[in-house]
């Protein structure tokens, strides 16, 4: 029994993760080769996969963040009591935070194929 839980334990804590979701958070070590749980760094191409997940990281707040102003907007837009120039505002600011989701989905894709690709 002892042995089933610490190979279990090993299995979490190892270095590639297998789900695969865009709201999960991508480790610096995402895209790197491991022994046992030790992320491994053997070429030059390997300093570029940790750049790549660490601008995936970021890429993944971006979206949160557009997630967030799109609700903001829609509240500003309910709250704007028939003021033209406050619906105007907040139109912009949902459309402004769609097109940044929409870039970050696309770019997250992208690098993701760009890591597998160099990997």
């Amino acid at each position: 029994m002892l042995n089933v839980i610490s190979n279990t334990q090993l299995s979490l804590t190892g270095c590639t993760s297998t789900s695969a979701s865009f709201f999960r958070f991508p480790t610096w070590y995402e895209y790197l080769s491991c022994s046992g749980t030790n992320p491994q760094i053997t070429n030059i191409n390997d300093v570029w996969l940790i750049v790549l997940a660490i601008i995936n990281i970021l890429l993944r707040v971006a979206a949160m963040i557009a997630v967030f102003l799109i609700i903001y907007g829609g509240i500003k837009f309910m709250t704007s009591q028939g003021n033209p120039d406050q619906i105007n505002k907040a139109k912009g600011t949902i459309l402004s935070a769609v097109v940044g989701l929409i870039i970050c989905v696309l770019a997250d894709v992208t690098i993701s194929f760009i890591a597998g690709s160099i990997k």
